[in-house]
């Protein structure tokens, strides 16, 4: 499994250290590869975006989660990066399992 985690300009307006972000990600991540490791598939690339709006005082946060024959990404809002993070896995986990449930392929790639 690889993860991918991209930034946008939350560092500076923040004042979140890198640490902190590393952290809440890494926490974030087991959860998700547990429930990842149902997934028959070696190649699942999960990216992480996020971005802090100083005007809104809110942080976005862009799950995007890939295998080869799927894709699927959420997007959450919320005043701490922490809450922000955990429920766009809760969310993202919460989709899969739907999905799961009907039986199809999320968003299915277009080749």
């Amino acid at each position: 499994m690889h993860v991918h985690v991209h930034w946008g300009n939350v560092v500076e307006n923040a004042q979140v250290s890198d640490k902190h972000i590393q952290s809440v990600i890494q926490k974030n991540l087991t959860k998700i590869s547990r429930f990842l490791k149902k997934i028959d598939s070696s190649t699942v690339h999960i990216n992480i975006h996020f971005a802090y709006d100083a005007r809104k005082k809110r942080y976005t946060v862009v799950l995007y989660f890939v295998t080869p024959k799927s894709q699927l990404h959420i997007t959450e809002e919320g005043f701490s990066l922490e809450e922000t993070i955990k429920s766009s896995v809760h969310s993202l986990r919460r989709r899969f399992r739907k999905a799961k449930e009907k039986k199809i392929t999320l968003n299915r790639k277009r080749s």
